[in-house]
């Protein structure tokens, strides 16, 4: 017993011969370097290279499709992005509707208003079409009352 090992929780126990049994996350003699495929301060970061990412220096994944999001492991379709998708093309089509619906209410809000003012304003020209059939009438009676008129002073001139 040459060796003295202390365990150290979450990095390496003691086997009987004094050397570190290293955790799954630490490599080397003294468990002081991060295993294959683990990064960080503390190696808890893991990272382990696929077809979709590779992993930088600090363990974090990188797309190999750019397109992809490394959130869910750079997967081609994600169930939740996909739910997303169809949540948001809902909420813009119940937006489109109610923007059209409101679209629609101003037109005819609109129309209701132009077909009040021509009433009001046939309302308002009534009292000038009946005076101008009144002066119509009016004309034809004193048309009518020059003509008998003239009728009668040259029977009048005819009788004397």
């Amino acid at each position: 017993c040459n060796r003295y090992c202390k365990p150290v929780e979450n990095k390496y126990t003691c086997k009987d011969n004094g050397s570190k049994a290293c955790s799954y996350n630490w490599a080397g003699d003294e468990c002081n370097t991060c295993a294959a495929g683990y990064y960080g301060a503390d190696c808890g970061i893991p990272c382990f290279p696929t077809e979709q990412y590779f992993c930088s220096a600090t363990g974090k994944k990188i797309c190999t499709d750019i397109t992809r999001s490394s959130e869910n492991n750079c997967a081609k379709d994600s169930p939740i992005d996909v739910a997303s998708l169809v949540i948001a093309s809902l909420a813009l089509s119940l937006l489109t509707v109610a923007l059209l619906l409101s679209v629609l209410k101003l037109f005819q809000m609109k129309a209701k208003q132009q077909s009040r003012r021509a009433m009001e304003i046939e309302e308002a020209t009534i009292p000038l079409k009946e005076m101008h059939k009144e002066e119509q009438e009016g004309n034809t009676v004193k048309e009518n009352v020059d003509e008998d008129s003239e009728q009668l002073y040259e029977n009048v001139d005819e009788d004397s």
